[in-house]
């Protein structure tokens, strides 16, 4: 791999990689581990926005005023590789002109970090310098369209003027620092205060560089763009994040009613740690059996509220496992938990060997359905189990005695590529058939989409 696909690699990875080292280590500051959480997904925008002591504006904000506020420039570091071959790229401090297209604010829980969303000028074609020395750009010049936003505290403030020799061209000049009194209006501030001609850009002060947090007090909002705005997409896994933040010291009791799942109320608690929940983020191993114990109570749930209690019955998945060592008593128990809830479909979520599968028993069409997302061949001895369950059940109803082996469906389903993704099959398929009250119709778990993982911890 050549050293531009290195550096693409590492931009690509790079926040899983530093969420998964933060969320590792007990020492990590509090700003680092809010920063690998991830902030609010409802973003504040704003029209303009005071620091570095500039007073920064939008471009669309700009287009209904007098004054110009929504040029900037930042100085970054940047690789510059001669061609996709070229593993001896110049590394280069390269000053980067735009315009302000849209201010964020993002809310860390903690602080809040304002970023400025830019179109850039293509620094190749649309950057160059006079015979004078001055900086021209062409603002039509569009390029570095994949890395639009920077932080607020970074930018420096230019102004645009156009060349009266060539209307495609504007000549950058440097930003008027000013100190904005809360009783003056920024609409009042007059144009003529340009400042004089320079071919030199100010540097930002340093003194807010010291620490992560302590430019907070030198910033304030100049005018809401409006209501509160989703930055993205619905991204549950990063919702979900937020929660393990909260989860990192102190483990979450998780309320069971354990007779909900035909288990005695003797008292024990049923604790979610942060190790635990971190397993989903990783996605490098095979989900411990508390994380599907905890599905399997939020699926109750969801059935509760949308009224299927009686339609479906959850296995508790403790209760099923080792079915080699302990057949006897996982028949017992459902057996017992069938009579006694007369529910008419039943999940249960099945690890064998370091694998994942779900089953769903449907004693009065003598039933079962079998979800594997590795096709692999069904385990003998929880086959075994079922098998007899099944029959006692069945023999118990009006019309059904004498009833041979169940019937064994196994529908086609997602089938996983790597190594770790069965418990997450496991979920998917609970969650599909639940939500839509699925009673038979089982390819149409396979083509379903939406699994919810962040109400994992919103259950209580």
């Amino acid at each position: 791999m050549n050293m531009m696909r290195v550096l693409q690699e590492h931009n690509r990875s790079f926040i899983n990689w530093f969420r998964k080292t933060i969320f590792g280590i007990d020492t990590a500051s509090k700003t680092l581990t809010m920063l690998a959480v991830g902030p609010n997904l409802n973003v504040l925008t704003w029209k303009g926005y005071d620091i570095n002591n500039y007073s920064f504006y939008t471009k669309s904000q700009d287009d209904n005023n007098v004054v110009q506020n929504s040029g900037v420039t930042i100085d970054a570091h940047s690789d510059h590789f001669s061609s996709v071959v070229d593993n001896y790229p110049i590394r280069a401090f390269v000053p980067y002109y735009g315009l302000i297209k849209e201010i964020w604010e993002l809310d860390y829980g903690e602080f809040r970090v304002p970023v400025f969303k830019c179109q850039w000028v293509n620094g190749n074609a649309g950057v160059r310098q006079d015979k004078m020395g001055f900086t021209l750009v062409d603002l039509q010049r569009i390029g570095y369209k994949d890395e639009p936003f920077i932080l607020a505290a970074q930018a420096r403030q230019v102004f645009y003027v156009e060349d009266p020799n060539d209307s495609r061209w504007s000549v950058v000049l440097q930003g008027k620092t000013i100190g904005i009194s809360p009783n003056i209006d920024a609409s009042t501030l007059d144009v003529n205060d340009m400042p004089t001609f320079s071919t030199e850009m100010p540097p930002v002060n340093d003194e807010n560089e010291e620490d992560d947090d302590s430019n907070l007090n030198v910033r304030k909002p100049v005018e809401r763009s409006g209501d509160a705005k989703l930055a993205s997409e619905s991204d549950p896994l990063g919702e979900f994040m937020k929660i393990l933040f909260y989860v990192y010291q102190n483990p979450v009791d998780v309320p069971r009613e354990a007779n909900q799942f035909g288990l005695p109320e003797i008292g024990a608690k049923f604790y979610i740690t942060h190790a635990d929940l971190a397993e989903i983020i990783s996605g490098d191993k095979c989900l411990n059996i508390a994380i599907l114990q905890l599905w399997t109570i939020f699926m109750n749930e969801c059935g509760r509220r949308r009224a299927y209690q009686s339609l479906y019955g959850l296995l508790e998945p403790q209760s099923i496992q080792n079915a080699k060592e302990r057949r006897q008593q996982c028949q017992q128990y459902i057996e017992t938990w069938v009579k006694e809830s007369q529910r008419q479909l039943y999940l249960g979520a099945y690890l064998h060997q370091a694998h994942w599968q779900l089953f769903v028993l449907h004693p009065r069409e003598n039933t079962v359905v079998r979800f594997c997302s590795l096709r692999k061949k069904l385990d003998i001895n929880i086959k075994g189990t079922i098998n007899s369950a099944m029959k006692t059940i069945t023999s118990s109803f009006e019309g059904m005695s004498n009833q041979g082996a169940p019937r064994w469906v196994e529908p086609k389903s997602n089938v996983q590529s790597g190594g770790f993704e069965c418990g997450y099959y496991v979920m998917h398929w609970m969650w599909c058939i639940v939500t839509a009250g699925l009673k038979d119709d089982w390819h149409k778990v396979n083509i379903m989409h939406g699994v919810t993982i962040v109400s994992l911890v919103n259950i209580s």
